[in-house]
């Protein structure tokens, strides 16, 4: 369950807050066939983005944010394969435990009908975890008056220095965790101001110590 707001504070101006309000976690342990299932609070990100070029159907724009450690980065459960033996191969953390900081330069350019973003950032990582590499870039369309939908890919990767251990975890929330997502989202106006919206995201290439998948997420938002 998260959040996420974006206010204006003057013109080409905004403040943002995004966070996981809470995370659950359900891991099987093979060895007994018990699921064991994990609650913890998100990392609350705060930041700012200034555009700084408004041309034709172009924009461009700067950001920067903090994201504040509130949930514990210690081992919650044994990760173990799920074959006799059955040997330890790492273990769920429901959090990094670190301060991150981030830039975000981000450009994209809005059609009649379609829209194209994409992003290019530099993430800061706290107590001598690696700093990673951010990207995205997203298609989008208009299909109707009420109904719109996006391709989006995503990546963050480890840029492999750093004095911290790396953590086999398949939260990806250890060190040294990278990987390359693609989703497909759609919105629906359901009032004046207010939309629902659902995304389906799938990992791709370069996974590491975070589990593969197909997830779903729902939303609620409004624009005033």
């Amino acid at each position: 369950m998260g959040a996420y707001a974006d206010v204006g504070l003057a013109d080409g101006l905004a403040l943002f807050f995004r966070s996981d309000l809470l995370r659950t976690f359900h891991l099987e342990d093979p060895r007994s066939g018990d699921v064991a299932r994990h609650l913890a609070p998100g990392d609350p990100s705060l930041g700012l983005r200034a555009r700084v070029l408004l041309r034709d159907r172009w924009a461009m724009s700067l950001q920067a944010s903090a994201r504040a450690p509130l949930a514990r980065s210690g081992e919650v459960q044994e990760v173990v394969r799920d074959r006799a033996p059955y040997p330890v191969v790492g273990g769920l953390r429901r959090g990094a435990g670190v301060w991150h900081l981030q830039g975000m330069w981000n450009i994209g350019a809005a059609f009649e009908r379609v829209f194209l973003g994409a992003a290019l950032g530099y993430q800061w990582r706290g107590e001598g975890f690696e700093d990673r590499l951010l990207w995205n870039a997203t298609l989008g369309a208009t299909l109707s008056p009420r109904v719109g939908a996006r391709l989006s890919l995503a990546g963050a990767h480890s840029l492999g220095f750093g004095s911290a251990p790396r953590a086999s975890t398949p939260s990806g929330l250890g060190n040294g965790a990278s990987w390359t997502t693609a989703s497909l989202s759609a919105d629906l106006r359901v009032a004046e101001g207010w939309y629902l919206g659902a995304a389906l995201e799938t990992a791709l290439l370069g996974l590491r110590t975070k589990s593969r998948g197909l997830s779903l997420a729902l939303s609620l938002g409004t624009q005033y």
